[in-house]
């Protein structure tokens, strides 16, 4: 499953959270669901595949780690979660380092350094997402009998859903498209997003060597619907990791400390 999140309006309600959801066979992903669902229906539906790209923040910088009250030596994403889950959105802003003018430094997480077009979770328009993505984790990581499993955190013994970290834009400039680009039906910009949605749509399988034979029959939705198209990248995503295929790893210790505190951003690496 891959899916374009959003934190915004009630966890009920259906809204800009999109999913595309399918079978995967060899190095073949066959499209079964391609729509706009609630939250809670994503939570609902989570466990029910092996593994999910989840286009959000897992965690914050660690400034951010230190200022909910957490000892950077020994918390991990899961205790970030926990505390989060235990307060309201006007809490969390509260605690944002702001310049003069009271907006939220742009502050970036460690791992972010490996994709200039990853914005930090702190941007004024990801914040709502970062906050509300890492409740549901909580969720998620405390049910009792789901064994969801979160990269790079130890697995120990968990053996269920993957919830992997995905940016449908760092994985499609990965495969050689235009990060930026492509978003967006209205300004004066709309007729050239237009274009390279369609490239993206014509040269996707081949790029991400993920073949998507039934592709056609949802082909509008992806046309007309950015978030929709997003979502179909993050299910590429979590294809090619299902299939081992390489990734952008913590690359030393620190990288990956970091990455258990702040959470990392998986995105393919496709050789030249």
């Amino acid at each position: 499953m891959g899916v374009d999140f959003s934190g915004a309006g009630e966890d009920d309600r259906v809204g800009n959270t999109w999913i595309t959801r399918g079978e995967l066979v060899q190095r073949e992903f066959t499209i079964e669901q391609s729509e706009p669902v609630s939250r809670n229906y994503l939570e609902a539906n989570l466990g029910a595949v092996e593994v999910a790209g989840l286009d959000f923040p897992f965690g914050v910088p660690s400034e951010i780690v230190a200022a909910l009250g957490l000892d950077l030596e020994i918390a991990t994403m899961p205790d970030v979660w926990q505390v989060v889950a235990q307060i309201e959105l006007n809490m969390f802003e509260e605690l944002l380092p702001r310049n003069a003018r009271g907006n939220a430094l742009q502050v970036r997480r460690l791992g972010d350094q490996h994709y200039p077009v990853a914005m930090s979770p702190l941007n004024i328009r990801m914040i709502p997402m970062t906050f509300r993505g890492m409740q549901l984790l909580h969720r998620l990581w405390t049910l009792e009998d789901a064994n969801f499993r979160v990269p790079p955190l130890e697995p120990n013994e968990r053996n269920g859903t993957v919830l992997l970290e995905v940016m449908p834009g760092a994985a499609l400039q990965a495969f050689g498209f235009d990060p930026r680009n492509y978003k967006n039906n209205k300004g004066p910009n709309c007729m050239v997003n237009l274009a390279n949605r369609q490239n993206i749509l014509r040269e996707l399988a081949q790029t991400s060597e993920i073949g998507l034979p039934n592709l056609a029959d949802y082909r509008d939705r992806y046309i007309f619907n950015d978030d929709a198209l997003d979502s179909l990248a993050a299910a590429v995503v979590a294809c090619k990791w299902q299939l081992g295929d390489v990734f952008q790893v913590p690359e030393n210790d620190a990288e990956l400390a970091a990455a258990i505190l702040e959470g990392w951003l998986y995105a393919p690496i496709v050789p030249e």
